[in-house]
């Protein structure tokens, strides 16, 4: 797997590529859409603390499939509202440091429950 940028485009403007080249016969691993519910079913109030739970449950399916934060080829982030940007941005950093998979960020005016507040696709591929 190869993440990168491209000069055809424009620098990322925020902690992500705009590239990720799998390898023919890549082994992936599609996750559903995680939120920030712990496994007690408790979701904290602040976008900043779902965004941590929801990538702690990313964290913890990748392990469980013998793969890691390095393994992530792309996430799709979904938000409320956009003031919450920089709360999960600041989670977001905190977790993953350097690494900068290819990102999609959308707000949207709801999810399947109204306590949410973010919820988070990967695919990853080793």
């Amino acid at each position: 797997m190869k993440i990168s940028n491209t000069a055809a485009l424009a620098p990322p403007f925020g902690a992500y590529s705009h590239v990720c080249e799998l390898k023919a016969g890549s082994r992936m691993l599609l996750l559903a859409g995680q939120v920030g519910m712990r496994t007690d079913n408790s979701i904290p109030e602040s976008v900043e603390e779902q965004t941590e739970v929801a990538l702690q449950n990313i964290l913890a399916t990748l392990s469980e499939a013998g793969m890691g934060l390095s393994n992530i080829a792309r996430m799709t982030v979904i938000l409320l509202d956009r003031g919450d940007i920089k709360h999960y941005r600041a989670a977001r950093d905190r977790i993953f440091g350097d690494i900068l998979p290819p990102n999609t960020l959308m707000i949207v005016t709801g999810l399947a429950n109204p306590a949410w507040k973010v919820e988070i696709e990967v695919t990853a591929a080793e």
